[in-house]
């Protein structure tokens, strides 16, 4: 697991709004592709204020370690974590512990943490809902869960899923956390000089419905990832399954047989029937469907 540049100016974007600090609990051992030098560039332009670390340590990765990258206790410190347990289901990185996401949260860890810090575990465990109980329990009221690069979009085997934003976005809500930030991002992947980079970050916020017009296909060839950031409330669970939210709004606005409105007219029918008799027609709405999107990209990256 690691963390790029693109994800930190993020996670450092949600330092300035709040600040960290307390004990975290981070999934996997971190790679970090990024040296303290650049972590204090990017505090400087995301306002946040890093904490004095008196010895910044070197990456566990040996090439990073050449690199000078620093490695992830130095981030956290430097966050204001005060504690730091790293946990995996493998010690062949050397974890503080070994963990099974997949299973119930050991009692010892239950309630301790004030962050969880997801660096590119979710889409390795099989059992999510599991996983997503394991991080309600693991923290504090209070507490956050920060997911900065949850995989979605083009990343085929690189774990079991690729992940929607609605798929945090509806489990956070209906199990009552408080969501800070969710943005979909949107990058290309490439190894230069011995470090990941992903040049081209672009972020999208993200809302229910914002992103209809690039469902699908409107993304292409690169990769998206997910940056989820959200406080367990006191009152928060983490146990509920929640309904997908675009067929629960389906389902208040459709209404009874009677209240519903009459099959299409005019234009819409019309397509309809010359499609069916026609299946040229299909290929041509798809071309236009594909200049819309383009259009659009354009228009929001402008």
């Amino acid at each position: 697991m690691g963390i790029v540049t693109g994800a930190a100016r993020l996670v450092l974007e949600e330092a300035a709004r709040a600040p960290f600090g307390g004990s975290a609990l981070v999934l996997s051992r971190m790679k970090v592709f990024f040296r303290f030098d650049e972590l204090r560039a990017m505090a400087r332009e995301a306002g946040a204020t890093l904490h004095e670390v008196p010895e910044p340590a070197l990456s566990f990765d040996p090439q990073l370690a050449r690199l000078r990258c620093m490695d992830e206790k130095t981030l956290f410190a430097a966050l204001g974590l005060d504690e730091v347990v790293t946990a995996d289901v493998s010690d062949y990185e050397g974890v503080d512990r070994l963990l099974d996401l997949n299973e119930p949260l050991p009692a010892e860890l239950r309630g301790r943490f004030d962050l969880v810090f997801d660096g590119g575990t979710i889409q390795h465990v099989f059992h999510l809902p599991n996983l997503l109980a394991n991080v309600h329990l693991a923290l504090r009221p209070g507490g956050r869960a920060v997911f900065p690069m949850a995989a979605s979009h083009n990343h085929v085997d690189h774990g079991f899923y690729m992940l929607s934003p609605t798929f945090f976005h509806d489990y956070f809500a209906a199990n009552d956390w408080r969501i800070e930030r969710l943005a979909v991002c949107e990058f290309e992947s490439v190894w230069l000089g011995g470090r990941l980079h992903t040049p081209g970050w672009r972020v999208h916020r993200y809302e229910p419905g914002v992103l209809d017009h690039l469902s699908y296909g409107g993304f292409g060839r690169r990769q998206l990832a997910i940056f989820a950031v959200a406080t367990r409330l006191a009152h928060s669970t983490g146990h509920l399954p929640p309904q997908q939210g675009m067929y629960r709004k389906i389902w208040r606005e459709a209404g009874t047989p009677a209240d519903r409105p009459p099959p299409s007219t005019g234009l819409d029918a019309w397509l309809a029937q010359q499609g069916a008799r026609h299946p040229w027609l299909a290929a041509l709405a798809v071309t236009a469907k594909r200049l819309r999107a383009r259009l659009r990209r354009l228009v929001s990256r402008g």
